[in-house]
Order: C-alpha cells, then sequence, then structure tokens
C-alpha cells in the first residue's frame, strides 16, 4: 500500500481557547526554552492564559503552544496535523483515504533504540494513562 505524510500547520492566528488547542493539536513539542535564545518569541495572551511560541516570528507547523491543563500541568503541544495518505498502487493518486499520524519517540530500527527513548515513550503512555479523561473506564 503507497501512501503519503502530509504536514501542515494547523492554527494562522492565536486560537480562541485552551480547549481549541486541545481539540486541535495532537503532537507534543517540548519547552522552547530548550533551544537557544532568540530561536522563539514568545507572546502570552493573559485573556486566554496561553503562550505562544514562535519560530521565525510567525505562525507555522513550528510553532509551539503552551498552557496549564486542569491538573496544574504545563503542556506544550506543536502547530501542527499529521496525516496519513493512502495512495492507488497503479497511478499513485490519492485514493481519498487518509489517517491520523500517530506520533512515536522510539526507532523501529535496533542500532538506533536507546534508553532515554524508552524511557520518554514510556512516561509518555504513563501521563496518557493517568491524566487523559477516558482512559480510566478503558483500562478498567
Amino acid at each position: 500500500c503507497n501512501t503519503a505524510v502530509l504536514e501542515d500547520a494547523v492554527f494562522e492566528s492565536m486560537p480562541s481557547g485552551k480547549n481549541e488547542i486541545i481539540d486541535k493539536l495532537h503532537v507534543g513539542a517540548v519547552d522552547p526554552r530548550t533551544f537557544d535564545i532568540g530561536t522563539y518569541f514568545s507572546i502570552f495572551d493573559f485573556g486566554l492564559n496561553i503562550t505562544v511560541h514562535l519560530k521565525d516570528f510567525a505562525y507555522n507547523s513550528e510553532t509551539i503552544f503552551e498552557y496549564e491543563n486542569d491538573e496544574g500541568q504545563k503542556r506544550f503541544l506543536k502547530n501542527v496535523r499529521s496525516s496519513v495518505h493512502l495512495l492507488d498502487d497503479t497511478t499513485g493518486e490519492y485514493t481519498g483515504h487518509s489517517f491520523r499520524n500517530a506520533p512515536q519517540f522510539m526507532s523501529f530500527i535496533p542500532s538506533e533504540t536507546n534508553l532515554r527513548d524508552a524511557q520518554y515513550e514510556t512516561e509518555a503512555v504513563l501521563d496518557h494513562y493517568f491524566f487523559h479523561d477516558n482512559t480510566a473506564p478503558f483500562l478498567a
């Protein structure tokens, strides 16, 4: 089955609120303060209680949104939509079928795996189990 991964920015301006960010963004990001000074320009919206970190002073797929969730944890989400499009095997044209490209941190190549990535992946799934609204009924 032939596929194509397409990535594009979700927001071109400040979203209407935290819930819109949570509903539309699904890829986590690192704290932009870990990058070199000047890589990101930060804007805090006092009304929405959201910080947007702009790379190259523009909303693009490298933009990072920061907010605090209901448990008081800081969350960072990348302004990107990543989807896998299925292509026709003979023509290579888009079939009209696609699905969200779920992020993965561990490499499939054994020589590229390491303990740090395994710990990050485990931490991310445990956070999901403990803090996602609908996980508990499915684990019970």
